[in-house]
């Protein structure tokens, strides 16, 4: 049993704020760069799928890849642009593109870009709540499998 005397409001010390950093101090003002957290998972999934494509060969073509990517980030921007009216982060735009690259698989180049723009579109297309429904790049490969199963496969 604690026999020790209870500190009276008299013996405790007074409480002094402590003064906190601006935002700008703890985003790294002095830096010639910010890191935008935001660019976390896009960065870990390009190393898996360079881990992956290097071990295993998973792509069908880096250059198809690239395609999909690009028109991703490509439709994103405009849609945004149009229906939201401000600019968008890239990542969610780069991560669908890079998902089409590796679950879609053709011959031609055509469905990387119609699978890419697709899902895309249907983040502004399909919503509820203002939130968009299911994940993009899966729409999109489904999308495509029902649309153009005579030039993809998953």
């Amino acid at each position: 049993m604690d026999t020790s005397p209870t500190p009276s409001a008299e013996t405790q010390p007074a409480v002094v704020p402590v003064e906190t950093k601006t935002a700008s101090a703890r985003r790294g003002a002095g830096l010639p760069f910010r890191y935008d957290p935001r660019f976390t998972p896009p960065i870990l999934i390009t190393c898996i799928l360079l881990a992956g494509q290097l071990s295993f060969g998973i792509l069908e073509s880096y250059t198809k890849t690239l395609i999909a990517i690009a028109t991703a980030i490509a439709t994103e921007m405009i849609l945004a642009r149009l229906f939201a009216g401000k600019w968008p982060h890239a990542a969610s735009a780069y991560i669908t593109g890079i998902s089409v690259g590796i679950l879609l698989r053709s011959p031609a180049t055509w469905p990387y870009v119609l699978c890419s723009m697709i899902s895309i579109t249907s983040k502004y297309a399909l919503r509820v709540k203002d939130r968009h429904i299911w994940n993009p790049s899966n729409f999109g490969i489904v999308a495509m499998l029902f649309l153009a199963s005579d030039a993809v496969a998953g």
